[in-house]
């Protein structure tokens, strides 16, 4: 039972803190519209879109980076595939080559 609570915790505590960024940058999108509506004296509609489009830009902000840390740790976990000439790499990767993100 104890290990079942624990377990419940631990994945609630991940939903909020897997990503630092996320949360903080929520945060901080919703703290600047209440103050645009309260010190600004903005419409709250007009707010509210703004909170859509910055959660929108947020979340793909997000899973670019999950995206990008998922690519380097399986580029990682990669063999070395050699071209049988010396024992190079076949794959250096080239500077204007969009796979190359290291």
């Amino acid at each position: 039972m104890r290990a079942a609570l624990l377990w419940g915790f631990n994945e609630l505590w991940g939903l909020f803190v897997d990503d630092e960024n996320l949360a903080l940058f929520s945060l901080g999108l919703v703290a600047a519209a209440v103050a645009l509506v309260k010190l600004a004296g903005l419409p709250p509609l007009f707010c509210a879109v703004v909170v859509l489009v910055g959660c929108i830009a947020i979340l793909v902000d997000s899973v670019l980076r999950a995206a990008r840390r998922v690519d380097k740790a399986d580029r990682a976990k990669a063999p070395r595939v050699t071209n049988g000439q010396f024992g190079e790499s076949s794959w250096q990767g080239e500077p204007n080559d969009p796979l190359n993100l290291a």
